[in-house]
């Protein structure tokens, strides 16, 4: 009886996905600290993952789809 996984593994997409996720928490820390009065951790958490991701609306017109782009830059 053998137990194999099937999947993929990229070395260079994981450690620069590590590396990304890394300086985003160095970033992070840097105004954490700089702040006069530094909030909760669990904000400064939940900040930079709403800030991360971007979200889209699709109208359809007719033939044509316009296309709506949201980046939460305000967060």
């Amino acid at each position: 009886m053998s137990f194999g996984f099937d999947f993929d593994f990229d070395l260079v997409s994981f450690i620069f996905t590590i590396f990304a996720w890394v300086a985003i928490g160095y970033i992070g820390f840097r105004i954490y600290r700089l702040q006069e009065q530094s909030p909760k951790i669990w904000k400064i958490v939940l900040v930079i993952l709403i800030g991360i991701f971007s979200f889209s609306i699709n109208f359809p017109v007719g033939s044509m789809v316009i296309h709506l782009y949201i980046l939460p830059l305000g967060v």
